[in-house]
């Protein structure tokens, strides 16, 4: 084989080799990018669900005050009447 062919195939070996390098490189990150894009969602859904727990418990406590509101408002009325 001629130095020529010889130069050749390691450039061919070499370039081969950077190629698998960039392609593992390339295959880490998108995995980094997916494992965080997944903590992202999960951060987002907990999230959520702790403003909806919040605004149940407000609904409930403004429901609860209401009724009190309503009860008492009943009571004096029923005392008037006396």
């Amino acid at each position: 084989m001629t130095s020529f062919k010889k130069h050749m195939k390691n450039m061919k070996e070499d370039i081969k080799e950077g190629m698998q390098k960039v392609g593992d490189s390339v295959k880490d990150t998108a995995m980094n990018l997916k494992d965080e894009a997944m903590g992202l969602m999960e951060n987002v859904e907990e999230k959520g669900q702790e403003v909806m727990e919040e605004y149940r418990e407000e609904q409930y406590r403004r429901s609860m005050e209401r009724q009190a509101e309503e009860e008492a408002k009943a009571e004096n009325k029923h005392n008037s009447y006396k």
